[in-house]
């Protein structure tokens, strides 16, 4: 699937969850605008979807942290195109 997805969405740390250098979070939930591939000027490739996930920050030094996260995105297929996606 080729895919340009823009998404806002709010992070929800759980520092009481975590120990010092590893902290959790979740991505509640969020709203997602997607363009399906190939662009064209009609709009069928445009949807809008709900995005939701969860993840783990790592503290490398102070305010400085890498983080991984597993993410889902589903698509509303208002465009008649499968858009949901991980």
């Amino acid at each position: 699937m080729s895919a340009l997805t823009v998404t806002i969405a709010p992070k929800a740390r759980l520092d009481g969850l975590g120990s010092g250098r590893f902290r959790p979070f979740v991505i509640p939930i969020g709203l997602s605008f997607l363009v399906k591939s190939p662009p064209s000027n009609d709009t069928t490739y445009l949807d809008v979807g709900l995005h939701f996930g969860g993840g783990l920050d790592i503290l490398i030094i102070d305010r400085v942290s890498v983080g991984v996260d597993v993410r889902y995105t589903h698509g509303f297929d208002t465009s008649h195109t499968p858009t949901s996606c991980w």
